[in-house]
């Protein structure tokens, strides 16, 4: 028998990505965005943080170009 999918390892990347713009949003709680996707807290983290230096990165590129 082969082991279950978890849900956050069946997560299509554009649901990842928009994961990680919510949760540095912070528009809503990351324990919320965690169960409306059925998926930890530290899942939810995961693609934040991705999102945050993805985010960065961009501002230092176009602020050093002016």
């Amino acid at each position: 028998m082969s082991p279950a999918l978890s849900v956050a390892a069946s997560l299509s990347p554009d649901i990842r990505k928009d994961i990680g713009i919510q949760a540095i949003a912070r528009t809503e709680p990351i324990s919320h965005l965690a169960a409306t996707h059925q998926v930890s807290r530290k899942f939810v983290y995961q693609p934040g943080d991705k999102a945050q230096r993805s985010l960065d990165e961009t501002l230092k590129r176009v602020f050093r170009m002016k």
